[in-house]
């Protein structure tokens, strides 16, 4: 039985039935007598056409090139490796990702990306103007604080002045406080265990604090304006001072058999502090000795005591007040030169078994 293939897709057909029955694929129409033949459509060309035989000789240096044209196959592998590239460019991408995304983790907030800060412009280069020349410094007027000390704060007080061991009760210490001394001198150490010391030159201010225990300061070589003495002078202690035209005060007690000596005349001497019933003052008293000579002298604490003696010498136009007088303690009072004025002479309470009298009556 003879078989020929259908003409619209090739399916082998009994010859005898071409023009009797449809093709069951694809349902065409029986070729009869008056109807044309239509053409056949080619078949596809032989993949292998072309090829050696022998697929060694496939990639030989002789090898013919391949006629064919590439066919669903190629297409179809072109495609897959297509897609694996694409699949395997993706997961590096991610990877990368993931692993910068550890590293920023490691470091700090993996929310966060540093950035590097942008470097402001650079600015032209400007012509540089020379320094301008500054005058001499100048230091800042005595006793004014200068102008950073008064930004900083308040001034600070002076350091106080050391206080340097006094010298055995044996040995005399002679000070001579140079040709420029300061306004105001004080001893280094106090004199209180029997100290001796002599001063020379010349002062303005002179302070002495107290004396103590036989101790001596012989300032008769020393010139001075200005004298205070604060403390006591007690138990045998020895006071000398030259003040001419200057001016004495005394505020302590002097007690014990102590003895002051001074020389101001023109000046004034003053034993400034009241003696009451609670309070001492500048009281003289138990035997001790002062000897004064001076313009104006005054006595606001009370004289008292067995042996204790006052002499006042007055220079002219004097004054002399005494408080009082009490104890059998004894004050005379003479003028420095005779034929002088009577000085003033005003005295308080004396007690009748007190002296207070003119030298010579």
């Amino acid at each position: 039985m003879a078989t020929v293939a259908c003409p619209e897709c090739g399916l082998p057909r009994v010859e005898s039935e071409l023009g009797v029955k449809l093709c069951p694929v694809c349902h065409a129409v029986p070729i009869t007598t008056s109807t044309p033949a239509r053409r056949a459509k080619p078949a596809d060309a032989d993949p292998t056409d072309g090829l050696p035989a022998d697929a060694s000789e496939l990639y030989g240096p002789n090898a013919p090139a391949p006629t064919h044209a590439p066919g669903a196959q190629v297409r179809a592998l072109g495609a897959a490796l297509f897609f694996c590239g694409a699949f395997v460019g993706m997961c590096g991408v991610l990877g990368v990702q993931a692993l910068d995304g550890a590293k920023a983790e490691k470091n700090g907030d993996p929310t966060e990306v540093a950035v590097k800060p942008e470097e402001p412009p650079a600015l032209p280069n400007r012509p540089t103007e020379p320094p301008k020349p500054r005058g001499p410094a100048v230091a800042p007027m005595p006793h004014e604080p200068s102008a950073q000390l008064a930004e900083s704060g308040p001034a600070l007080a002076p350091a106080p002045r050391p206080v340097l061991p006094p010298p055995p009760p044996w040995r005399v210490t002679t000070i001579d406080v140079g040709p420029n001394p300061p306004d105001v001198f004080t001893l280094p150490f106090p004199l209180k265990t029997g100290e001796h010391v002599i001063l020379k030159g010349k002062v303005k201010t002179l302070k002495v604090y107290m004396l103590d225990a036989g101790a001596i300061l012989d300032a008769s070589g020393l010139e001075a304006t200005t004298v205070t003495i604060s403390g006591k002078i007690d138990n045998k202690s020895t006071l000398k001072l030259n003040v001419p035209n200057g001016t004495v005060h005394f505020s302590g007690k002097v007690d014990n058999r102590s003895v002051i000596e001074i020389n101001a005349p023109g000046g004034e001497v003053k034993f400034t502090s009241i003696t009451t019933g609670t309070k001492e003052g500048s009281k003289i008293d138990n035997g001790s000795t002062v000897v004064i000579t001076a313009r104006v002298v005054e006595f606001k604490g009370d004289i008292n005591g067995t042996d204790t003696k006052v002499g006042v010498t007055l220079t002219r136009n004097a004054w002399l007040k005494v408080g009082s007088v009490s104890g059998k303690a004894v004050v005379e009072y003479k003028s420095q030169a005779a034929g002088w004025s009577p000085p003033d002479v005003i005295v308080g309470t004396v007690a009748p078994t007190a002296t207070f009298r003119k030298a010579g009556e």
